[in-house]
Formats: structure tokens, C-alpha cells, sequence
């Protein structure tokens, strides 16, 4: 298996498991990035972007499901510690156009602790790719359910 990149010496564990990973057998292609203060010390790539044996790129797009929710609940809790994020106030606030059709008074606390969730994004995940902007739009312009404070989702 042919690594492709670079890593910083001082992150040489890094390689380490993503090769480990390929001889394994846990990947068929992957890559992994790294950057400390600004600058990547980790940029590999290798192996299959699928099946069929199209070679992994550097610039591989691939879907990453949930792992967003982390890093945007991350960004939300670095601002609310800088005092730029109040959970009690209104998601509102931040973002004026998602006060319609129910959700002014939806708190950026709901937000964070996934108590309010669109109805509608499993259009989201139907629609063929050339419409999920337009979709991505209907999500938001339609109200959302909610559940209260402990509650189980609905």
C-alpha cells in the first residue's frame, strides 16, 4: 500500500495507525489531516475511494454523517465561553431569518442539547443532489418539533 503525503515527524504515531489501519485490513482508502496552529503537520492519503478500485486523491470528497455535529458543538461552546453565545437567548439572535413558523422562541440551548430537530430532513437525504440546496432551504423555512427539557425525542 503506497501512503501518499506528508506527516510531521513529531506526529509519526499518526502514520503509524493509519498504515496500521490499511494492514488490517480496516480501510479501504482513507485520509487523514492535521493542523496545529494553522499549518498541516498530518496530510496522508491512500488506498480506494471504492470498491470498484478508483484510487484514493488528495482532494477525495467523502460523507462524514455526524461527525460535523461535534465540531460545530465545539465552535458553539468556544464562543458562548468567549461570552459571544448566550444559550438562553434565542437562536434568533444569531441568526434572524430562523425566527418563522414557530421557532422565535427557540433557544440556542435546545439547539445544542438536539431538543428541537426539522420535521422534514429526511427530504433532505431522498432528494437527488442537484435539488438538496433548494430542499436544504425548505428544511429550515418549516417549523420544527420539539421536546421539553429531559424529554425523549419525538
Amino acid at each position: 500500500m503506497q501512503i501518499h503525503g506528508h506527516c510531521d515527524e513529531r506526529f509519526a504515531p499518526v502514520r503509524d495507525a493509519f498504515i496500521e489501519n490499511f494492514k488490517e485490513d480496516l480501510e479501504l482508502g482513507a485520509s487523514a489531516c492535521v493542523t496545529l496552529e494553522g499549518q498541516p503537520v498530518v496530510d496522508l492519503w491512500a488506498g480506494d475511494a471504492n470498491p470498484q478500485g478508483h484510487p484514493w486523491q488528495e482532494d477525495t470528497i467523502v460523507n462524514v454523517y455526524s461527525t460535523t455535529k461535534t465540531m460545530a458543538g465545539l465552535c458553539v461552546l468556544m464562543l458562548a465561553d468567549r461570552g459571544e453565545v448566550d444559550f438562553g437567548a434565542p437562536v434568533a439572535t444569531y441568526w434572524p431569518e430562523f425566527a418563522q413558523k414557530g421557532k422565535e422562541n427557540v433557544l440556542v440551548s435546545h439547539v445544542m442539547g438536539r431538543r428541537v430537530r426539522a420535521r422534514s430532513t429526511e427530504m433532505l437525504m431522498r432528494a437527488p443532489q442537484r435539488k438538496r440546496e433548494r430542499v436544504c432551504e425548505d428544511v429550515w423555512e418549516a417549523p420544527v418539533s420539539a421536546r421539553p427539557h429531559g424529554g425523549r425525542r419525538p
